[in-house]
């Protein structure tokens, strides 16, 4: 995961609250196991010498413990839980302790695209129904040269994609939960950020 946002100031955990991120790091990745960075972000952490000298000798004892397993592969960088740590994990939770994991990744990448589209969409309804304007001027005009509509092309392809973008946010991007990966985090839609391009300049 790329975003940082949010990150807290280190705190020490419970074993179980690490049991916690590694699982959800796990459930949240590629199949594979949970990598450091993730499980770290997981936690609100921001990965950092502190944060290293605390955690891995937690994460150490657990596997020593049974509790975590690390990856057969090259380097051993995947860790996952075993079967006693899912275990240790549900009775915690079926007793009521904290958890305090942060926001999930993935859903904070929803919540904020959520966010920003709310604030945008009607923005660009407006810009989109200028430049759709703009289009028609040129459509009426005999005297529209081929460079006009190249660029008009450009800003129709532009807006709509900022509009399919903000609609996609609002109405048909799920909320994802935090027991299963959001299958759908590479949707070609999703990539239509509108950061890329500064509507005052459109």
């Amino acid at each position: 995961m790329s975003s940082r946002a949010g990150a807290r100031a280190f705190v020490p955990v419970s074993d179980v609250t690490l049991l916690a991120a590694v699982d959800r790091a796990d459930r949240h990745g590629s199949g594979e196991g949970a990598v450091w960075v993730d499980v770290v972000e997981h936690l609100g952490f921001l990965p950092g010498p502190r944060v290293t000298v605390s955690l891995r000798p937690q994460l150490q004892r657990l596997i020593e413990q049974g509790a975590v397993e690390r990856s057969r592969k090259p380097k051993d960088q995947f860790v996952r839980l075993t079967a006693t740590g899912r275990r240790r994990l549900a009775r915690a939770r079926r007793q009521g302790k904290q958890l305090d994991l942060a926001e999930a990744p993935q859903h904070r990448q929803w919540r904020e695209a959520n966010e920003r589209a709310s604030r945008e969409i009607t923005a660009l309804r407006k810009q989109m129904r200028e430049t759709l304007a703009q289009a028609r001027r040129l459509l009426d005009s005999r005297t529209t040269d081929a460079m006009s509509w190249a660029l008009s092309s450009t800003r129709l392809r532009r807006d709509s994609a900022r509009v399919a973008w903000a609609i996609y946010c609002l109405h048909e991007w799920e909320e994802p939960n935090d027991t299963e990966l959001d299958e759908s985090a590479n949707d070609r839609l999703r990539t239509l950020d509108l950061g890329r391009t500064d509507l005052a300049d459109a």
